[in-house]
């Protein structure tokens, strides 16, 4: 047996054989000859190791039972580990093929190393009796002895090959793993098909831009005439960059990624249901939940998991942890070596994952894969880096631009208290959209109780991070319902106070934005909300308001390194109390970004913090051993997961008040292990009542574990927070805590 639903393991070789079949097919050039009959070798024998008596006790048991028995873990060796005990030492003529063949096997699945004397003895007493049972006519299997050393000579020499060995060693694992994925989620083709009723997704795309009546700009003519090439290009707001990405793509698998989930949920919603490609799916931390509520696209999460998607729109994080040569995260890079990858606002990024992303770039590159950078902004220095460590690419000849070419009149407030002129927000909140945008929550709770004391209670609304996830996903949907980005709107007035979440996360439209000064490239993704794509001449007046200062400039320090600040606070200087122009005869606003950014403008940049982390970064990436690193380490690190999840203490207390704790312990007792589904689902249910809190800043917050949360979730690491909540102003600070939490 190999699975506990009855499949023998001919069945799933022979399933596995079938889903290499279809990659190959589809990707006949993704490895030599010589790599696809190593790969083959490996799929024969991955499981081989499922021989083992005690193995074949457990798959009855849970066949018989539904139940997967207890067992004496210390007894327990991976199958994986097991397998390569059933090679021949010469099963490939090359040493660094075997190598990789051996490797492959033996990590096939991410399980901790067990003893290597158990090891020899066991397969020696218990496997070596099962292997002679089995008859096979493979070439490069022993027939019926076995390898007592389970080449673990070959296991410990793999951190000792050289970048491209490693690289190689990646794709073909990583190949494997998908294969294996995919057999067993009993699917016998490696991708879906990506056209529908023979249309790609670029079809798709030009047949909705005909219906609306958009010709095609010439960035969008560009990248339908670049498709697939590595390229980088910058586009303004309006210019059409998502229509443009997906013709670049035309019939390629491919990856669209963006900073932030709510951008990535509006994108998908464009793409799936404007525009009618439905083989779109969603990837990312809250897209299980998402999916488990869609009763007719269950599946569709398993096919984004399986990076089986024609299309895929997703974070960051659920791609690019491969680059920590992770055990597990090898499919992500084989899918991207036959993928076309967007990378969407990289300015958008911490300069750790600007390194992370060049870096897998680089390995993508190498393995075949193809990108493309797509955003409003870039920072001129990388242009430095990826010619110093040699990623291919290319730059499209000019900027372009939208139809709207003046839309922001940025007036600098250098006041000398530094804050916020609260009476004239609240006198152009009496006929205008008004938002208000500040650098940490705690600022931001301030300002809207000012605003509120002089507008009233019900001018003024508040949104930030620090929201459990329910009321969080009703405020944005109330600010997204009352500017939202519409020439056919309704008139309305009011203010919205916010933080850095709103930058690129919300398709919103205001009339006057007033803004803290932050970096360069966040105080050009804030104008982008508000007159996102209007003409506006102002007739004098600003509808930019900018407050700059040393206590501005201290509230986001420990963010923004305080040079890069300074840099830009000089650079908007030079355009105080101007209509900015972005077009091909100016623009103004990659000038100010130039001015920070460019080292022939900026000669400082090169020695900035900013630059000195993403060569650091880089360098510690470089450095390491294959493996260093488990699952979880590498998620910390690629997603930047520095915060505890905590369900305030109100939040808890109502809850048990009113049964909910307690239908939850009900659920949680009644749900079986095979009930994966009603498992995630109680999950979701239970995280819509919490927030993450950065562990950064971790003053100020009262955190303790809680019996009850840890006997409904287990390994949940939940913990409660004592500090106050309400839902109209989130959960609060002591005055005396650090606070940059968006």
């Amino acid at each position: 047996l190999a699975k506990s639903n009855g499949e023998t393991l001919q069945e799933h070789i022979e399933k596995c054989l079938q889903v290499m079949e279809s990659l190959r097919r589809d990707y006949p050039h993704l490895l030599t000859e010589s790599e696809w009959d190593l790969l083959r070798q490996a799929v024969i024998a991955h499981d081989l190791g499922k021989i083992n008596p005690l193995f074949q006790k457990c798959m009855k048991r849970c066949m018989e039972t539904g139940i997967f028995p207890k067992i004496d873990w210390e007894q327990w060796i991976p199958h994986g580990q097991l397998s390569p005990a059933m090679l021949k030492k010469n099963a490939r003529e090359d040493e660094i093929e075997q190598i990789i063949l051996v490797c492959a096997i033996y990590y096939h699945h991410d399980r901790e190393k067990a003893d290597p004397d158990m090891m020899r003895s066991y397969i020696g007493d218990v496997l070596k009796p099962e292997w002679k049972k089995v008859q096979h006519d493979c070439p490069f299997l022993k027939k019926q002895s076995v390898r007592t050393s389970y080449y673990s000579n070959q296991v410990e020499m793999l951190p000792t090959l050289d970048r491209d060995e490693i690289l190689r060693y990646i794709l073909i694992k990583g190949c494997l793993n998908r294969i294996d994925y995919c057999a067993s989620a009993g699917r016998l083709e490696i991708e879906e098909s990506s056209l529908v009723d023979g249309k790609s997704v670029a079809d798709y795309t030009e047949t909705f831009m005909q219906k609306q009546g958009y010709a095609l700009r010439d960035m969008q003519c560009y990248l339908k005439e670049h498709a697939g090439e590595n390229l980088i290009v910058t586009a303004s707001t309006g210019s059409g960059k998502t229509e443009g990405a997906l013709l670049w793509m035309q019939d390629h698998k491919g990856f669209y990624t963006l900073p932030l989930k709510v951008s990535i949920d509006s994108i998908w919603r464009r793409v799936h249901e404007k525009m009618g490609y439905k083989p779109a799916v969603l990837l990312h931390s809250d897209a299980k939940g998402f999916y488990l509520t869609q009763s007719t696209d269950r599946n569709k999460y398993e096919t984004a998991k399986l990076f089986a998607a024609p299309l895929t729109i997703t974070t960051i994080d659920q791609l690019f942890q491969f680059v920590y040569r992770v055990n597990g995260t090898e499919a992500a890079a084989a899918a991207l070596a036959t993928a076309c990858l967007v990378i969407d606002e990289i300015q958008m990024y911490e300069p750790d994952l600007v390194a992370i992303i060049l870096y897998g770039l680089k390995m993508i590159t190498q393995m075949g894969g193809k990108y493309l950078i797509l955003t409003a902004t870039f920072p001129k220095i990388l242009y430095q880096i990826f010619d110093e460590k040699q990623i291919p690419y290319q730059c499209a000849p000019k900027s372009y631009y939208g139809d709207v070419t003046k839309r922001h009149w940025m007036k600098l407030l250098d006041k000398e208290d530094e804050k916020f002129p609260i009476a004239d927000i609240v006198q152009q909140a009496k006929s205008k959209r008004v938002l208000v945008l500040c650098n940490t929550v705690n600022y931001a709770i301030e300002v809207y109780q000012q605003l509120q004391e002089c507008a009233g209670t019900d001018q003024v609304r508040l949104l930030h991070s620090r929201f459990i996830k329910k009321d969080r996903k009703r405020l944005e949907q109330d600010i997204l319902a009352f500017a939202p980005n519409d020439p056919n709107r309704k008139p309305a007035h009011g203010i919205w106070v916010s933080t850095q979440i709103v930058e690129a996360s919300l398709d919103i439209d205001f009339d006057v934005l007033y803004t803290e000064m932050c970096s360069i490239d966040s105080l050009l993704q804030r104008m982008g909300r508000v007159y996102r794509n209007r003409w506006y001449d102002g007739n004098g007046k600003p509808n930019v308001y900018v407050i700059c200062g040393g206590d501005v400039q201290k509230r986001c320090s420990k963010i923004i390194d305080p040079k890069i600040y300074e840099y830009a606070e000089n650079a908007v200087k030079k355009y105080d109390d101007m209509l900015l122009e972005e077009s091909d005869q100016r623009d103004m606003k990659s000038e100010m970004m130039d001015l920070v950014y460019d080292p022939e403008k900026n000669e400082d940049i090169r020695d900035s913090k900013y630059v000195k982390k993403i060569y650091d970064k880089w360098k510690t990436i470089e450095d390491m051993d294959i493996y260093q690193y488990g699952r979880k380490d590498s998620e910390t690190k690629v997603r930047d997961i520095r915060s505890d999840t905590v369900m305030p203490l109100s939040v808890y207390n109502r809850l048990s008040v009113d049964g909910t704790l307690e239908e939850w312990e009900k659920r949680a007792e009644s749900i079986g292990k095979e009930e994966q589904e009603q498992r995630a689902k109680l999950h979701e249910e239970i995280l819509s009542y919490t927030v993450a809190i950065s562990r950064y800043y971790a003053d100020g917050w009262k955190l303790e574990r809680c019996n009850r949360l840890d006997a409904i979730w287990k390994y949940s690491d939940m913990k409660l927070c004592t500090n106050a909540y309400d839902a109209e102003l989130g959960l609060t600070k002591g005055a005396n805590g650090d606070d940059f939490m968006i």
